[in-house]
């Protein structure tokens, strides 16, 4: 760490054309309420850290066509619908689908649901860009979730930085470390999924953990609530 350098790092999570509406230049699969008000304070928020010297990681889910979450690989089942793991013997899965009923007991046993999602953030796509409204040019580390089909994962640390010049896939664990980052910093979408995972793994983590209500919005605003509540609680800072 140089003299001047803070130790804190901010992640910005998921702010993505697929939960921004078309109108607003998004794709709007699956767009988030709320997410009009985020952009500025987000900007705002990365020039603060990067006038400290601080490390701003940009994240971005990237799904296969066929996963888990998707409705569309259900016969029957709409986004936002929700399986239950009693519920798996009696599913129609499409035929296409990179999944099975085995790997859905697996991931349903200790959550016992699974809701499903319209597609979205499909990898190599446009709903998969980050959207127009964020500088993208201030993110120092550009981390990504390669998702595996029959795998649900919310958390960014299950996500990691590929780099070219030597090839290597670094963790965003190992990102922060090697940054010398003791403060994370988390904003973005959606509150109530992939914040919330990605604060919790944080927190495990060892890392001291800010929240910034004003650039943060959530699929669910009651849930949402909930999750910043109970966040609070093990003494997370909401700001």
């Amino acid at each position: 760490m140089t003299p001047n350098q803070t130790d804190e790092g901010i992640i910005v999570v998921d702010y993505q054309n697929g939960f921004v509406p078309v109108a607003e230049w998004g794709t709007g699969e699956l767009w988030v309420e709320g997410w009009w008000r985020l952009a500025s304070r987000i900007n705002e928020l990365i020039k603060i850290t990067k006038s400290r010297w601080g490390l701003v990681i940009g994240t971005r889910d990237m799904h296969p066509q066929w996963h888990m979450s998707f409705a569309s690989n259900y016969d029957g089942k709409d986004p936002f619908d929700i399986i239950w793991v009693n519920d798996i013997a009696g599913l129609e899965l499409s035929p296409a689908a990179e999944f099975d009923r085995h790997n859905l007991v697996k991931e349903l046993w200790n959550t016992w649901e699974q809701i499903l999602w319209p597609d979205h953030c499909i990898v190599d796509t446009p709903s998969s860009w980050y959207h127009e409204s964020l500088e993208r040019d201030l993110i120092d580390v550009h981390i990504e979730k390669w998702y595996v089909a029959r795998k649900e994962a919310y958390s960014w640390f299950d996500g990691k930085e590929q780099r070219e010049n030597p090839k290597v896939i670094v963790k965003l664990v190992d990102v922060l470390r090697n940054a010398w980052i003791e403060t994370v910093k988390v904003v973005g979408l959606a509150t109530d999924y992939c914040v919330n995972a990605t604060v919790l793994d944080a927190l495990k983590e060892w890392f001291n953990v800010q929240v910034f209500r004003d650039a943060i919005a959530g699929v669910s605003p009651e849930k949402s609530i909930k999750k910043l509540e109970a966040l609070r609680e093990k003494w997370v800072k909401i700001l």
